[in-house]
């Protein structure tokens, strides 16, 4: 490299311009320097320097005024990804003159009056059922141990058609006691105005359920509002729980069920032994 070259060279990358341009040669040996953002190209003479034009090209530079799309989305603050609410802004009014953008507070406002509207909506539904309601309930635990209940109703409307809908998902704190489920159920009922409705609950085989059913039963008695016949069907067996249950108990068998197999495909793994096991069989 000669030292012109290196004077050249050096002084390319004295201005902060370079931080958004990069230099180049085209097929004809001519230096040019290309915008990173939007792709404009300028001659440019290292002889003669000057960043003027490709300053005056940042202050106007579409693409670098709205950013890359990745980087104006999420930006990387001290290991931790932030939103660029003012430049997402500023990339919806780019792709479209005529949007409005709302604030968080009004997205938040509107998300809480459409939840309270198909709430009344489901609770007219509940309210207007021709017959008994059945419910579902189910625990779960999070990573972080975070424990909640689910709760969904089960019903036949006016027209005859089953109708199903998942009334709350609520955190539940421990500890996890039947008086705690039934306690947190009829909060919930109550919220829906369907406690004297109710015909029966599935839950799985957990000690908590059945002391949580036991305790239900007992208040809705107390109350007057469940039958005979809720007595005694009131706590339904979750079936899918059941059959785990059974496929656990069923591969404590497997090494006798896979002997019995090897057997009997060795029985019939010839015509002559077939012929033996049927005499055999016969005697």
């Amino acid at each position: 490299m000669t030292m012109q070259e290196h004077a050249s060279k050096k002084r390319k990358f004295t201005s902060k311009v370079w931080n958004d341009f990069d230099w180049s040669r085209d097929k004809d040996g001519k230096e040019k320097a290309t915008c990173k953002h939007c792709g404009k190209e300028y001659a440019y003479d290292s002889q003669k320097g000057g960043t003027s034009t490709m300053s005056r090209h940042l202050k106007k530079c579409p693409r670098l005024k709205m950013k890359d799309v990745g980087r104006l989305l999420l930006s990387t603050n001290n290991g931790e990804l932030a939103t660029q609410w003012t430049e997402f802004r500023e990339l919806c009014s780019y792709l479209n003159v005529d949007v409005e953008t709302i604030s968080r507070n009004t997205t938040r406002s509107d998300i809480l009056k459409m939840h309270k509207f198909q709430k009344e909506v489901i609770r007219k539904k509940l309210q207007c059922a021709p017959g008994k309601i059945c419910l579902t309930s189910d625990m779960w635990t999070s990573v972080n141990t975070t424990g909640y209940i689910s709760l969904t109703v089960h019903f036949v409307d006016q027209d005859w058609v089953l109708q199903k809908f998942l009334l709350n998902f609520s955190p539940l704190p421990p500890p996890h006691t039947g008086q705690a489920l039934s306690d947190k159920l009829f909060l919930m009922l109550n919220d829906w105005g369907i406690e004297g409705k109710v015909t029966s609950i599935t839950l799985d085989n957990a000690a908590s359920n059945t002391s949580c059913v036991k305790i239900m039963k007992s208040r809705f008695i107390a109350r007057n509002v469940m039958s005979d016949t809720g007595k005694r069907n009131f706590h339904i067996r979750c079936c899918a729980h059941i059959i785990n249950i059974v496929r656990d108990g069923l591969t404590e068998i497997d090494p006798a069920v896979i002997k019995i197999r090897l057997a009997v495909k060795y029985l019939k793994g010839s015509q002559r032994r077939k012929q033996i096991s049927w005499i055999l069989s016969a005697i």
